[in-house]
Order: structure tokens, then sequence, then C-alpha cells
């Protein structure tokens, strides 16, 4: 501080213990705003956590307003780690995760046998079978609960990659319910038709479009961009994609072994490891 002819003390400018104002002093540049204390971050703040990374450095950027897949350069996954978050995550969660995916089971199960059995009790009451029309209209039921399964599978995985608090309710809540059906369905009568055709077919459709409701969950991306954008990530990450797609049909296998029940561990654990590996193709850390 020095002395001014009146007595007073102003800031000198070469004393770097004295904090100084912006802009050496005078006023920002014309158009420019004033800074307020305390209102920008400090340098390296940006981006918040979660948010979409800078144009150029990969990751999901939303270009000319609409989101899209921008692969990540250099980004590597190791497999190894991905299902070992997948089992560490499940086991730090293990009543959370079991409780909610309990619940669809359990509903899934009792309005299958429903239906089923209504389909087997209809010739008795009058001497005719069920029709064709019917008996897809009730496999198509099934398939529709089935893909809400798996929806809140995927939504409670994503929540926790995100470090989000995560109960048996969150199972039960979808931001985007008519995104999340319609995608579920796109990929569900395209893979039928793929399959149907000569069956390879089904089986590549299904890995390429293994992604598409981690997008529109997470993203809130619209059903056909979503299945573009799971294309795009699965074509640019081709081996590590299959690695991870190899062993998660490795790991149900083993699950259904033992009569079933090893899959309440099996799924959980196959979803987490992928929502992990989105995450770290997206160019995001998974908490």
């Amino acid at each position: 501080m020095t002395d001014t002819p009146t007595g007073g003390n102003v800031p000198n400018p070469n004393d770097p213990s004295v904090p100084q104002p912006p802009y050496g002093g005078g006023q920002p540049p014309a158009g420019q705003p004033i800074p307020q204390p305390g209102a920008y971050p400090p340098p390296g703040a940006y981006p918040p956590p979660g948010a979409y990374p800078p144009p150029g450095q990969g990751g999901y950027v939303p270009p000319a307003g609409q989101p899209g897949y921008v692969p990540p350069a250099g980004q590597t996954v190791s497999v190894g780690e991905a299902f070992s978050y997948g089992w560490n995550k499940f086991t730090q969660n293990v009543g959370t995760i079991l409780g909610g995916a309990a619940i669809y089971i359990v509903g899934l199960f009792v309005i299958s046998l429903v239906l089923y059995s209504a389909l087997i009790m209809a010739p008795a009451a009058d001497g005719r079978s069920p029709g064709f029309f019917v008996m897809g209209m009730v496999a198509a039921i099934i398939v529709l609960l089935a893909a809400f399964v798996q929806a809140a599978l995927i939504r409670v995985s994503l929540l926790y990659t995100r470090g989000e608090t995560v109960t048996i309710g969150s199972f039960f809540q979808f931001p985007d319910l008519g995104k999340v059906l319609i995608a579920a369905l796109l990929v569900g009568v395209l893979t039928g038709i793929g399959t149907a055709l000569c069956y390879l077919p089904g089986i590549a459709f299904a890995f390429f479009a293994q992604f598409t409701l981690y997008f529109v969950i997470d993203k809130g991306l619209p059903a056909v961009d979503a299945l573009k954008a799971s294309f795009v990530m699965v074509k640019d990450n081709l081996t590590t994609v299959l690695l991870v797609f190899l062993g998660v049909l490795v790991a149900t296998a083993a699950g259904s072994l033992l009569c079933g029940v090893g899959l309440l561990v099996a799924y959980p654990v196959a979803y987490l490891a992928t929502a992990f590996v989105y995450r770290r193709l997206n160019n995001e850390q998974p908490v």
C-alpha cells in the first residue's frame, strides 16, 4: 500500500499480495459484462460434472441443437474393469437392486401365467382354439413387459454411474416413458424381423442396437436418433463393444444354469458393466 497526498491508502499495483481488480483496474471491453465476485468459477472448472464436453474433445456433443454421438479420441475401456465395476456396484447395493428387480420379475411371471392360462382354458369354453391374432397380442404384451424390466435396469444402472441415490422407487420412474416404449418396440420388432429372416441378421442388429435405450434414457434422444447413435458408437468401438457383448452373454448363460436364479445376479451386473462402458465411450467418467 502507498500513501496518497491526503493521507489515504491505495492498492499498490506491483504488490502481488494485494488482490487486483479485473481488466487491470480499468473497465471491461465494450459490450462485456462486469464480473461480480464469485460469479465465475475458477479456470478449469468447466465443464461441470456430467455436462457435455466441449466440441472437439469427443464424447456426446449436441451439434446444431440435436444431440449426437461423437467418438472420443484414444478412449480405451477394459472389459475386466467394466465387469469389476458392475460386480462392486451390485454387491454394494444388493438389497435395492434385487428388491426392485424382484418386483418386476414376479409381476412379469404372474401376468404371463395369467395370460397363457387364459389361452389354454379358452378352448374348453367354446370348443375353439384361440386365433393367431390373440396369441400374437399375448406375446406382444409379454415382450413389452420384458422391455420395461430392461429399461428399469438400464435407468438404475445409469443412475449408479452418475453417483446418484437409487431407491426401489427408482425402478419405476421413467421421465421419457413414451420414448422408451417406442425405442423398445422399434428395436424389438427389427430384431424379430432380422431373426425371422436368417437368425444371424437379428443377432447383428441387436448387437449394434444395444445402446439404444441408454441414449434414450440418459440423453433423451428420440428412438430413431438413439438407434443411429448406438450404431455409430458400436461401429467406432467395435472390438471393445464385441468383448463386452460376449461377456454379457457368458454372464447370463452362467446365471441361467442355476435354475435361472443366477440371472438375478447376472443381469444387474451385466447392465451395470454395460452402463460403465457406455459412459466411458461417451468420454464420461463413471462414479
